[in-house]
């Protein structure tokens, strides 16, 4: 993940404003299913399609990795 706003929500179980209901519904999912859900940083210069996608550049992300399902 190169979004350290996700990180940060997935540690600490706190959201900013309208992301707390996500949250929790996706806590709510991890636990009835037992997924384990570890959340990393990985900067954006090491993770080039995260990077590309979470700045919606679709046709750079495709272009890294060409068998990327959009």
């Amino acid at each position: 993940m190169d979004s350290m706003n996700t990180v940060k929500m997935f540690s600490s179980l706190k959201a900013q404003l309208g992301y707390n209901e996500l949250l929790m519904h996706a806590m709510g999912l991890l636990i009835l299913s037992g997924i384990s859900l570890h959340v990393f940083h990985i900067a954006g210069s090491k993770n080039t399609v995260a990077d590309a996608l979470s700045q919606g550049l679709l046709d750079v992300a495709q272009s890294l990795h060409p068998r990327l399902d959009l």
